[in-house]
């Protein structure tokens, strides 16, 4: 797994390496691997503050639970976060480099890495527990050759610790040697002895000298968990409280239990202790106790103590021995908790687990598993695992149709609609089973339940983008927005307005999405999610770019990436905000800055699993050929790819690529023959403007396609940049665009005023290319009346 996320970070998947990773240190919390690369994948990310808390957090956990500082690895690596390290940053040309927390922190230049072992000798693992062994191991070494003490961080680091930890590292060598008291054992013998397959036998012989009630209390406790609460094990097992500090006292005696570091309770000394306990319990048994822990802590909590998570650790714990019940219960609560606080990864493995819970012998278990499935997809989508979200939705989706509900059917379809900036379907793709039920379900309650009524509007709103259908669903975004205004819900807004701009995107409607942007940013932050507010800001970036106010971008981007990162935590909108930033730098003739973030936004988007990728793909490519100057040497590689289309959007956009590129190349037939055979208007999509802008271009060159019908479909973008989504440039001024066209059609004093205009666009936003493309225009325009020619 360390390996899959070398190579994610390697290829600059950085934000989504650093959700991965927050899920897989609470797992192995003792693998400084993953916590080196937690580090370096949130540094990437822009969150120097958050990479240096990762180390401290780190730090904590291996002093208190092992005695330990962190290896000299991860200190170098503190060191370099602190000092912003240059040798951290991501470089594309180093993709092929593995991310390890020592090449990282080399000053060299990158060279391709062997894969390396994790830290530690090889060795059999210590229940599982490789990098503890290797801890320990090393700590053992350090006894032998009488080096305890002598650490190699800097006296400022050197802080006393609490004289308890120091005393901590050699515990679990003198409890082992005090189990082989017939010789005296040295760091060396222990070694060599079978330390990990036997330990928890070491500690079990300590164990079984206890008294008879300590084991019992010993064996609850285990299974409640490494704390030991006297309050709960006292409702557990019904002894009373002395009677419980009582058999309690020979385990402390014997090494086993000690005092927790704060208020009245007590710990395992060591998790080993714990895990040996816990692993010694028999299945039922173990199942058995669970229950009983889970009843008690629902006898003791209050309203206010939050021990979902625990009840549902322990009723997922029991199996069917317990309440599977209320396993699903507290799973979907604890995942509830979850999504309070922004941690997707953390709600969906809640109700994962839920969903392995969901008896048939339950009362209504397909409609609870419908119900769970749509939490899950929420979950997972609001994390940006779209292609699991959209699992979760479908099944949802299928098996409330084979139950007949068709209000389960109507909640899994309405969450499609769920805010976010990009469309939720495939290029072309239309769930036609999916848009007659939201139809049909729209009629049935008509007025009655506005709420439900904005959420069917905005997913059909969002559902219906594609084309001629996309005029369709205008209409129903208009009235979600207006039914939303009424009702001034944030949840209800939220999901208005995200498909309200959806579809004025698509739709070519852009004077309207503006108007609703300042709409929305006029009003009270507590009116909008914190997830609306990133989408709307996003939307207003783009129109920045689109207007060439690059100084507004630069000063409004804080915001937005601030709140995609530090509180909602989303890969999603990290990726795509890294597309807009791009297209900010293509479109002022930064090519290298723009194409580097292209690279670091694109692969989490990819790895993401994103819709429109083939056509995604194939604009970001052919944009960063147009501003470099380097489509007309791509020109064959674009015809080829008509002649053997791989995906239903390629003729769209390969065909006025190619027939641009050989216009710029000068070869005006080849460019004339592929505009006969090829044209067509392009369908409605957020991509229909790069195909009519790059026609337009062609036009001006060759006189085809039809130069009028393309100057009607760019002069409601007059004062605009040319760009395709939010992603990139594909024309300069579209001004200039006009002026071409204009010529075309004989009208040169518009022309060249169009050509004025646009020149002083682009001379603002400073993109030579297009700077030199107008003047030329210009100049042609004062010599000749002919057409244009490149």
């Amino acid at each position: 797994m360390e390996d899959r996320i070398d190579a994610s970070l390697a290829l600059g998947g950085h934000a989504q390496a650093a959700a991965e990773l927050d899920a897989m240190v609470q797992a192995r919390p003792l693998r400084e691997r993953r916590w080196a690369q937690l580090i370096v994948a949130t540094y990437r990310c822009g969150r120097q503050a958050d990479a240096l808390r990762a180390y401290q957090r780190c730090r904590t956990l291996l002093a208190d639970e092992l005695g330990l500082e962190p290896g000299p690895d991860l200190q170098r690596l503190e060191t370099a976060v602190l000092n912003q390290d240059a040798s951290l940053d991501w470089h594309p040309a180093a993709a092929a480099v593995k991310v390890l927390p020592n090449a990282a922190l080399r000053h060299a230049k990158a060279q391709p890495a062997e894969p390396q072992p994790a830290a530690g000798p090889a060795g059999p693992s210590l229940v599982g527990r490789d990098a503890e062994l290797g801890h320990l191991r090393g700590r053992l070494r350090e006894l032998a050759s009488g080096k305890v003490g002598r650490w190699s961080w800097s006296a400022s680091r050197a802080r006393a610790r609490p004289r308890s930890r120091r005393r901590r590292r050699t515990w679990l060598v003198r409890l082992i040697s005090g189990e082989h008291r017939r010789q005296p054992l040295t760091a060396d013998d222990v070694q060599a002895r079978d330390v990990p397959s036997g330990i928890r036998d070491v500690l079990l012989r300590r164990v079984g000298r206890l008294p008879d009630d300590t084991r019992s209390l010993l064996m609850v406790a285990a299974v409640a968990g490494r704390e030991l609460d006297p309050d709960l094990l006292e409702h557990v097992t019904g002894i009373d409280a002395e009677h419980l500090l009582l058999n309690l006292e020979p385990a402390i005696a014997a090494g086993l239990v000690t005092s927790a570091d704060e208020g009245w309770g007590f710990r395992f000394r060591h998790p080993l202790i714990h895990e040996s306990l816990y692993a010694s319990t028999g299945h039922i048994d173990r199942a058995r106790l669970h229950v009983r822990v889970a009843a008690a802590l629902e006898d003791i909590s209050s309203a206010s103590t939050a021990v979902d998570v625990q009840l549902a650790y322990h009723y997922l714990s029991a199996g069917p021995v317990g309440d599977p019940a209320k396993a699903v219960k507290y799973a979907r609560e604890a995942a509830a908790r979850a999504v309070r606080q922004g941690a997707w990864q953390d709600a969906a493995r809640h109700l994962e687990q839920a969903l392995t819970a969901i008896s048939p012998a339950l009362p209504d278990a397909g409609a609870i598993r419908c119900d769970v499935l749509v939490e899950l997809g929420q979950a997972r989508r609001s994390g940006g695992m779209i292609r699991e979200a959209h699992a979760a939705f479908e099944e949802s989706i299928s098996l409330a149709d084979r139950l007949g509900d068709e209000d389960r059917t109507l909640a899994a379809g309405v969450a499609f609609g769920a805010p976010q900036l990009w469309g939720p379907r495939e290029w072309g793709e239309t769930d036609t089973r999916l848009i007659a039920l939201l139809e049909r379900q729209l009629g049935r309650i008509g007025d009655s339940d506005p709420a439900r009524r904005v959420r069917i509007l905005a997913t059909l709103a969002t559902e219906l983008y594609f084309d001629e259908a996309a005029f369709r669903g205008w209409g129903y975004a208009n009235e979600a927005l207006e039914v939303a205004r009424r009702l001034d819900q944030p949840d209800e807004l939220g999901i208005a307005v995200s498909a309200y701009l959806w579809s004025a995107e698509v739709t070519d409607n852009l004077p309207q999405l503006r108007a609703v942007i300042d709409e929305m940013l006029t009003r009270r932050q507590e009116h909008l999610t914190p997830q609306v507010q990133a989408i709307v800001l996003a939307r207003r970036l783009t129109e920045r770019i689109r207007s060439g106010e690059l100084t507004r971008f630069d000063a409004e981007f804080a915001q937005a990436w601030w709140l995609a990162t530090d509180v909602l935590h989303s890969p999603e909108l990290q990726g795509q905000l890294r597309l807009v930033e791009a297209c900010r730098y293509l479109v002022c003739g930064d090519v290298e800055r723009g194409a580097g973030l292209i690279e670091s936004g694109y692969q989490p988007l990819l790895n993401l699993g994103f819709t429109w990728q083939e056509p995604g793909q194939f604009i970001l490519g052919s944009c960063l050929m147009l501003v470099s100057g380097t489509l007309a040497d791509h020109a064959e590689q674009m015809a080829a790819r008509l002649a053997r289309p791989d995906h239903p959007s390629i003729s769209h956009l390969a065909a006025p690529g190619a027939a641009l590129g050989y216009a710029l190349r000068g070869d005006i037939e080849r460019a004339r023959q592929i505009a006969a055979c090829w044209f067509a208007p392009p369908p409605r999509s957020w991509t229909w403007f790069q195909a009519i802008a790059y026609w337009a271009q062609v036009a001006t060159a060759v006189g085809v396609p039809d130069p009028a019908w393309l100057y009607d479909q760019l002069a409601p973008h007059t004062s605009e940049l040319a760009i395709v989504g939010h992603v990139g440039d594909c024309g300069g001024a579209v001004d200039s665009l006009l002026a071409g066209l204009a010529w075309r059609l004989g009208r040169p004093n518009e022309a060249t005023e169009r050509a004025q205009t646009g020149l002083a666009l682009e001379t603002r936003v400073g993109s030579q290319i297009w700077i030199n493309r107008t003047k030329d225009l210009i100049s042609r325009i004062g010599t000749t009346q002919s057409s244009p020619s490149f």
